[in-house]
């Protein structure tokens, strides 16, 4: 990737990064950002949630595995996932965020911290990881075929029978995203960008509650010819952010949030 547009990535994302309060920059709720133990156990119940879900068609026990976390930020999904896994890498475009990992992330030894180009993973050698994930990362990234990099390069990563899960928001309008606001996601972009890739999905979910909408999708790397359009997919309505933070008092504005009507979801656009 040219100098010029990792640049242009980092900054993007990372714009809002204070040396006094990166976490202000991930979870974008003030008080939660304030909070270190609320900010702790809001990313815990979503990785518990996340990772509930992977367990249950797992090809291999997590404690045995290995997991790679792209765009970690300062860990809050990566110091959970330690607690499950053998091994977590962490990876993200800023080596300054990755410092605050490390402290954030201080009690887990099991994790290793790496510093990518924004774009790729390829300081991963191809089916080394067991597991991939990548967590309120993409719906920051302004470009769509960095997006689709991501997930290329996750099926790369991971073994046969691997699974990668994935989360980002389903209603941005914009195939070029502007500052933090990431590039529209569609199922039709999604299939063709993965056409040649090996995978089938396994779980489609999008939460009718949810205000700001996200997916969580979980993918297979397998050479079946199964479960490959997202279009057709059948779509889980279960809770994925509804009921995680509700009970926290740093997050009383985005309770608040909830009682809006939530934006159109633009993932089944025919563009």
């Amino acid at each position: 990737m040219a100098a010029s547009r990792r640049d242009d990535l980092h900054s993007a994302y990372w714009s809002t990064l204070r040396a006094d309060n990166p976490k202000a920059a991930i979870t974008l709720e003030g008080a939660n950002s304030q909070s270190d133990v609320e900010f702790h156990v809001y990313g815990v119940r979503i990785a518990e949630r996340i990772l509930g879900r992977m367990e249950r068609m797992a090809p291999r026990p997590f404690a045995w595995s290995s997991i790679i976390d792209i765009g970690c930020g300062v860990g809050r999904f990566a110091l959970p996932m330690a607690c499950r896994f053998q091994h977590v890498y962490a990876v993200d475009i800023s080596a300054d965020i990755i410092e605050q990992a490390k402290a954030h992330c201080r009690s887990a030894p099991n994790i290793s911290y790496h510093v990518n180009d924004g774009e790729t993973l390829k300081d991963f050698p191809g089916a080394s990881i067991d597991y991939a994930f990548c967590g309120g990362v993409l719906q920051h990234i302004k470009y769509f075929d960095v997006i689709a990099s991501y997930f290329r390069e996750a099926l790369r990563v991971l073994r046969d029978g691997g699974l990668f899960a994935a989360t980002f928001q389903v209603w941005q309008t914009e195939d070029v995203g502007s500052g933090r606001l990431g590039a529209k996601v569609t199922a039709k972009k999604l299939n063709a960008a993965l056409a040649d890739e090996p995978y089938a999905i396994r779980f489609l979910q999008i939460d009718p509650q949810d205000p700001v909408p996200h997916c969580f999708v979980i993918l297979e790397k397998t050479a079946r010819a199964d479960a490959r359009d997202f279009a057709a997919f059948p779509v889980d309505k279960g809770p994925f952010r509804t009921g995680v933070f509700e009970d926290l008092a740093s997050c009383a504005a985005m309770a608040l949030k909830w009682k809006e009507t939530p934006r159109p979801v633009t993932f089944f656009d025919a563009g």
